[in-house]
């Protein structure tokens, strides 16, 4: 029996079908292989994108807390919604379109000239006006 195992691993068609469920087998573990790197590298990318979203989600949480408070309201009331206190005037000041101001100045030189200092614009606006 051994001698006719002998004989069957040595004839050269066996010899070959173990070479090419060799190779088959080779290649078979190196494409698993090649997707458990895969794996990994999007188990990392997906890790490194919960991190970012835990980071948000920090961000968004502390921008609520500070909404909670009274300076944050005030602030609301006053800059966006244009609202005063008893007693205070408010005064918007049109911001300006440094094209459009030199353009006018070019045509009509007696124009307030808003690139001056904070506090002249301030006295001119309060004063000439």
């Amino acid at each position: 029996m051994n001698k006719n195992l002998k004989q069957i691993f040595e004839h050269p068609l066996m010899v070959i079908l173990i070479s090419i469920l060799a190779v088959l087998l080779i290649l078979s573990l190196q494409e698993n292989k090649r997707k458990a790197q895969s794996s990994s590298q999007n188990l990392q990318k997906n890790q490194e994108h919960i991190a970012l979203f835990k980071e948000t989600v920090m961000e968004k949480e502390a921008f609520y807390e500070q909404t909670k408070s009274d300076l944050y309201k005030e602030r609301l009331r006053r800059n966006e919604l244009v609202k005063n206190k008893k007693g205070e005037t408010v005064i918007l000041i049109p911001e300006a379109n440094f094209d459009e101001i030199n353009y006018n100045q070019e045509s009509t030189p007696d124009k307030l000239d808003y690139r001056v200092q904070n506090w002249k614009s301030w006295w001119q606006l309060l004063t000439i006006n």
